[in-house]
């Protein structure tokens, strides 16, 4: 943020200084109805123009900038100004570092809430795989007890066969079966 003051004539005894300064477009209309700014012209200029012609120009929003001639009694008006401006742009750049910080923050936060995610994603994968594991352990172990079973049964049926084979046996020879 610059002032450059030009003098008007030589002897500028009587005559007021005309300084130049880029400000934003909103402190420039704001200085347009200031009554120490008299006789203040605004135009737009494109800092692509190494001329620096005041025409008016239609830049890229990027590049624009408002450039305000003033024709002021002393100095210390426009850089009073000029020290608002100062502070209005570090007031926001503070509030843009305050924002990145939160958005840092928050990326942080994110990251830590996708790890979670996935902690648990793996975990339900891994409980899935176990319980598939104990499914086919349970079906095996089923198969088994039938099998366990049917073998069961044909052993009760042998020792029946047999018991009933024996007092069959035992009954012939005690001579009550002939």
């Amino acid at each position: 943020m610059s002032v450059n003051s030009t003098k008007v004539f030589e002897d500028n005894s009587f005559l007021p200084v005309v300084y130049e300064a880029n400000f934003t477009e909103y402190l420039s209309t704001t200085l347009n109805t200031k009554p120490g700014f008299r006789d203040a012209e605004v135009f737009q200029r494109d800092p692509r123009n190494d001329g620096g012609d005041p025409e008016v120009k239609n830049p890229d929003r990027v590049h624009k900038y408002i450039t305000v001639l003033f024709e002021i009694d002393n100095k210390e008006s426009i850089d009073r100004y000029l020290n608002e401006e100062e502070k209005e742009k570090s007031s926001s750049e503070l509030r843009l570092s305050r924002y990145r910080a939160e958005i840092a923050d928050q990326s942080k936060a994110l990251e830590e809430d996708r790890q979670r995610i996935n902690s648990l994603r793996e975990n339900i994968r891994l409980r899935r795989v176990a319980l598939e594991d104990a499914r086919s352990r349970y079906q095996t172990g089923n198969e088994y007890l039938e099998e366990s079973h049917k073998l069961l049964e044909r052993a009760r049926f042998v020792l029946l066969a047999l018991r009933l084979g024996f007092e069959i046996f035992f009954l012939f020879a005690d001579g009550r079966i002939e």
